[in-house]
C-alpha cells in the first residue's frame, strides 16, 4: 500500500505469525475462519508459483513455502461472515497513516483453488475511507470503499460504495457498470476473471476527487495488465461546517444533542419532544457579518423549530408549535472532507 506526495509505503515481512503489522483496528467477525499458513496443497495448485511474464514483469519474488499466507475460509453453504454458516472473515486495517493522502495504491495476490467453486459471487478486500461500516446497503453519504469481487464464473469487477447519485451518467451507463442495486456499485464487471489453481496479482489506485466534483479516479491492474481505468469516479461531497457542542442530524447517527453545560433542563425538555423520532434537517443561511443559521428540525408531531441566533436560550411553547432559541457559535470549525482511512478486508 502506497501514497504520494510524499510517497511512503508498507509491506508485511515475508514471515508473520499474527496480524499485529497490520494495524487492525476492528475484527468483528470470522476470526476462526481466518489462518495465517506457509504453503499451499498441491491438489489445490496448478502451480504455486508466479508465471514467468509476472516475475519479470515486477521483478518479483515467488511466493513459495517461505512465505506467510492469509487463508480464508468458505465452509459449504455460507454466505458472508455475519450468517451461519458463517464464511469469510471481516477486519479493518490502518498499517499506514494515510488519512492525508490524494492517491493510494493497494496491491495482493490471491490463489483460488483449482476446484474452487465460484457460485454467485464474492467479495476480496479494498480500500475504505471517511468510517467504517461502508458496505450492507449503507448510503455512502460520508464514506466510499473500493472492495473487489467475484462474480460466477470468477468474472471480476470493482465494486464500489460512494454516492450513487453522484456518479456521472457515463459511469452509470457504460454495459460494465451496475448502479441500480441496493447495495454496491459494480464497475467493470467483466474486465477481468480471477483463475483458479494459480496466483492473481492485483493492484488497484485510488484518486480522490475534489469533493464535490466528479474528478476522481479509479484504476486496476491484474497481473500487470490495465483492465478498468476510469477517470469519473464521485467518492466524496462538499461538507458542512461543524458547530460545536452540536450533532445536525437526529435519528439513526445522533443519540443526543449537545446545547451546553448550563442547559441541561432545555436539553431534557428538548428531547422530550423529539427522543425516538427521525426527522428531516434544513439549513438556511441568512449571510451577515455574524453568520446566522436557522435549522428546522420536522417532525410529525409536535412540529419542531430551532433556531439559532444571537440571542439568549429561550424556550417557549404553543399548542402548535415550540420554538428553542439558542445563541450561533462565535467560530465555525471546517470539517475536513471524507479522506482515506484504511483497509476494508471482507
Amino acid at each position: 500500500m502506497a501514497t504520494q506526495s510524499p510517497k511512503a509505503s508498507w509491506k508485511p515481512p515475508s514471515l508473520f505469525n499474527d496480524l499485529t503489522l497490520f494495524g487492525v483496528t476492528n475484527f468483528p467477525v470470522g476470526r476462526e475462519n481466518l489462518a495465517i499458513v506457509a504453503s499451499i496443497p498441491a491438489t489445490a495448485s496448478a502451480t504455486s508459483r508466479f508465471s514467468d511474464f509476472q516475475k519479470a514483469a515486477n521483478n518479483t519474488t515467488a511466493i513459495d513455502n517461505t512465505t506467510s499466507i492469509l487463508q480464508v475460509l468458505y465452509p459449504a453453504h455460507s454466505i458472508n461472515p455475519r450468517r451461519t454458516p458463517q464464511g469469510g472473515a471481516e477486519f479493518y486495517a490502518i498499517p499506514l497513516n494515510i488519512s492525508q493522502a490524494q492517491n493510494v495504491t493497494l496491491c495482493y495476490s490471491v490463489f483460488f483453488p483449482q476446484d474452487f467453486d465460484w457460485v454467485l459471487a464474492g467479495k476480496l478486500p479494498g480500500l475504505y475511507g471517511g468510517h467504517p461500516g461502508c458496505s450492507g446497503g449503507n448510503q455512502a453519504r460520508d464514506c466510499f470503499s473500493t472492495r473487489l469481487m467475484w462474480r460466477q464464473g470468477g468474472v471480476g469487477e470493482l465494486y464500489l460504495y460512494a454516492p450513487r447519485d453522484k456518479q456521472t451518467e457515463a459511469l452509470c451507463t457504460d454495459p460494465r457498470s451496475v448502479c441500480d442495486s441496493t447495495y454496491g456499485i459494480s464497475i467493470g464487471r467483466g474486465a477481468f476473471n480471477w483463475s483458479a489453481g494459480r496466483w492473481t496479482t492485483i493492484c488497484q489506485t485510488v484518486s480522490l476527487n475534489t469533493p464535490g466534483n466528479q474528478d476522481g479516479s479509479f484504476t486496476l491492474d491484474v497481473d500487470y495488465l490495465r483492465v478498468i481505468d476510469r477517470r469519473d469516479v464521485f467518492y466524496r461531497d462538499l461538507v458542512p461546517l461543524e458547530r460545536p457542542g452540536e450533532c445536525l442530524e437526529v435519528g439513526e447517527r445522533c443519540s443526543t444533542i449537545t446545547l451546553g453545560d448550563d442547559t441541561s433542563l432545555v436539553s431534557r425538555l428538548f428531547w422530550q419532544l423529539v427522543n425516538g423520532v427521525t426527522s428531516q434537517v434544513h439549513w438556511s443561511y441568512d449571510v451577515q457579518s455574524s453568520p446566522k443559521h436557522t435549522h428546522f428540525i420536522r417532525l410529525a408531531a409536535p412540529t419542531l423549530t430551532v433556531t439559532r441566533t444571537d440571542n439568549p436560550i429561550i424556550l417557549s411553547s404553543t399548542p402548535a408549535e415550540t420554538s428553542l432559541i439558542i445563541p450561533t457559535p462565535t467560530i465555525d470549525h471546517p470539517v475536513p472532507p471524507v479522506g482515506f482511512v484504511g483497509l476494508f478486508f471482507r
